[in-house]
């Protein structure tokens, strides 16, 4: 009896070791399917990977624009020469073209902002121009730097009936 208990478990370990082959290659094909996978999620992960580094090299590039603007052929001095104190022109009503030149040039070489040039602009009004911008900024305030010199100009500016040919001929 004990002979035909031990030839029972040698016939199912036979039937067990027929099924492995089986079911290795069941797990192999399972195995290959799930690196199949994978190889596809890296290829993914790898196309994003590049995108958001072409992203974040833009905006890198971006940024490094906004914190040290790109030199124009006119801020091409040398180091010391940067640590020259300028200082901004009074403007008294007269000279008015002048006058714009001027402030432009300082707005230009300090890099100063638009928002910004009519603050500093006001500070520097002298005599009959303070109330006139004391009223504009009331009835009309200006949006931008060129608003504000567009309107000096109106204002304060040649007019465009005088002949200087017949003053001098006057003369």
């Amino acid at each position: 009896m004990a002979d035909n208990t031990h030839l029972t478990e040698i016939s199912r370990e036979i039937g067990r070791l027929k099924d492995i082959p089986e079911q290795v290659k069941k797990l192999s094909d399972a195995l290959d399917l799930r690196d199949q996978r994978i190889k596809k999620l890296m290829e993914s992960i790898v196309v994003k990977t590049q995108d958001q580094e072409t992203r974040f090299q833009t905006i890198e590039t971006e940024l490094q624009k906004m914190i040290r603007p790109p030199e124009t052929s006119g801020s091409n001095q040398p180091f010391q020469v940067r640590n020259i104190k300028l200082d901004f022109p009074r403007f008294d009503g007269s000279n008015v073209l002048h006058w714009i030149f001027r402030a432009e040039q300082f707005f230009n070489y300090y890099n100063t902002p638009d928002e910004q040039r009519l603050t500093i602009a006001s500070i520097h009004l002298d005599k009959e121009v303070v109330p006139w911008y004391q009223t504009q900024v009331r009835t009309n305030p200006f949006h931008s730097w060129i608003d504000f010199t567009r309107a000096l100009e109106t204002e304060f500016g040649p007019s465009p009936y005088e002949c200087p040919r017949s003053d001098l001929f006057k003369l």
